[in-house]
């Protein structure tokens, strides 16, 4: 069971929280934005959530090819 102040399981590694993936740059802000469990993209910016990205959730609609990272 994970405690309170845990970013990842302890178990498969996985985040515990749903974080936006749209990282701090040079060119840009960052996101961070934490969603609902079942969010495959961010409400607040629209790139992959960290649940996403690590296959917990399952994604019905993919972005173009030119638009995945």
């Amino acid at each position: 069971m994970p405690k309170e102040k845990d970013k990842y399981c302890t178990d498969c590694g996985a985040p515990l929280v749903n974080r936006c993936f749209d990282e701090h740059g040079p060119l840009k802000k960052g996101c961070n934005f934490v969603n609902d469990r079942e969010a495959a993209y961010c409400a607040k910016c629209g790139e992959p959530t960290l649940y996403n990205l690590f296959g917990i959730i399952p994604v019905s609609h993919r972005p173009p090819l030119a638009d995945r990272r």
